[in-house]
């Protein structure tokens, strides 16, 4: 119970000086913004032929394609990387609780923070679709009516041609927010670790670095890019499907049945085995952290 209550303690610590940083808000502005500029092609196609939309539908739509995936991590990751703060005050903190408390309150707080993100990008797309949307779980008009014009929304689709049959909005959103919170933990234990490795530079580029490595190993953009056959675009699918962090958080990249990608449970697994492993490191790197009280900045 006493370590319970400094985890919980420290976790209050770092929610405070987060919410103190003015990160936060434009953090709000962009994740809103962001949200309006994927959602918008939807909203314009469901007025023009005047259909409505599940509530839910546009942030399935929106959230199931790797760049829009992308983009909403960096977002976050404007605000995250912040932590861990690695000051004198740190030090004293481990000194009176432990390493291993003071790890978990770190997580609990990108945890916490991240959800409070994708929530977020949650509620704008369902404040995006008031006046044309319902409660009711099935797929509206909207989607059945995109089924049919491939030209106009790729991305969505694909989405609901794979998941019309097999699921309903409710579950869907559900795994694609699953997605999303999994993706951008394994980026925040990612950055720990490089922070505890390095320093917070060091961090903020390797996310980065990773992000720009995903966003190119995409195999359409990646096929087009070095001219490859289209013949090969089935294998860097799958490739690409199982090897890349991004495209596992893209909901549109998995297998219903039909094919060798990667289901929304191996997915799953996958990105928590790999957060756990960063965890683990971490702790092994915090214990050799040398705190070095010599006043600027700790990235210096």
């Amino acid at each position: 119970m006493h370590k319970i209550k400094n985890i919980s303690i420290l976790a209050a610590w770092n929610l405070k000086a987060i919410y103190k940083n003015p990160r936060v808000i434009m953090c709000a502005i962009m994740a809103f913004l962001l949200s309006c500029m994927v959602s918008n092609h939807i909203i314009i196609i469901a007025n023009q032929y005047r259909t409505d939309i599940q509530v839910l539908e546009l942030f399935i739509w929106c959230f199931s394609d790797s760049d829009s995936v992308l983009f909403a991590a960096l977002v976050l990751m404007l605000l995250l990387s912040s932590l861990p703060n690695l000051g004198p005050e740190t030090a004293y903190l481990i000194f009176r609780t432990d390493q291993i408390t003071w790890l978990i309150a770190q997580m609990l707080t990108m945890v916490i923070v991240t959800a409070i993100y994708v929530f977020l990008l949650l509620l704008s797309c369902i404040l995006l679709g008031l006046g044309i949307s319902y409660t009711t779980n099935q797929w509206s008009e909207t989607a059945l009516l995109l089924s049919y014009m491939p030209a106009e929304s790729e991305t969505a689709v694909e989405v609901v041609r794979r998941a019309m049959l097999d699921t309903s909005p409710y579950k869907c959103a559900f795994d694609v927010v699953l997605l999303l919170e999994q993706y951008m933990l394994l980026l925040s234990m990612l950055q720990l670790t490089a922070t505890l490795t390095r320093n917070k530079r060091a961090g903020v580029l390797v996310v980065l670095s990773l992000n720009l490595t995903s966003y190119i190993l995409t195999p359409s953009r990646f096929i087009t890019w070095l001219q490859l056959d289209s013949n090969l675009q089935y294998i860097a699918n799958l490739l690409s499907g199982w090897l890349s962090p991004l495209q596992h958080a893209t909901y549109a990249m998995h297998t219903f049945g039909y094919d060798s990608l990667p289901t929304l449970f191996a997915s799953n697994i996958i990105m928590m085995a790999i957060s756990l492993i960063l965890v683990c490191t971490s702790f092994l790197l915090l214990k050799k952290y040398y705190f070095h009280f010599l006043g600027g900045d700790e990235n210096a």
